[in-house]
């Protein structure tokens, strides 16, 4: 079991080797994108992945919209 938890601290860190909280997020699918103006220019850090508190699914809102 050891080699499946290196595995995915591999995959679920970021090069600085903090966690992902949520890693198949990301702030382009969030409904409050963007939240800070000029988010795309001054910021390189994809907050959704770390657990942003504002993060609402943009998916999720498209799907339940067609029922």
């Amino acid at each position: 079991m050891k080699h499946a938890k290196e595995i995915t601290d591999a995959i679920f860190k970021d090069p600085d080797g903090v966690v992902y909280k949520y890693p198949n997020r990301t702030c382009k699918d969030c409904s409050n994108y963007p939240c800070m103006k000029d988010m795309d220019s001054v910021f390189s850090s994809d907050f959704a992945k770390y657990g942003c508190t504002k993060y609402k699914d943009y998916t999720w809102k498209i799907n339940s919209s067609k029922r």
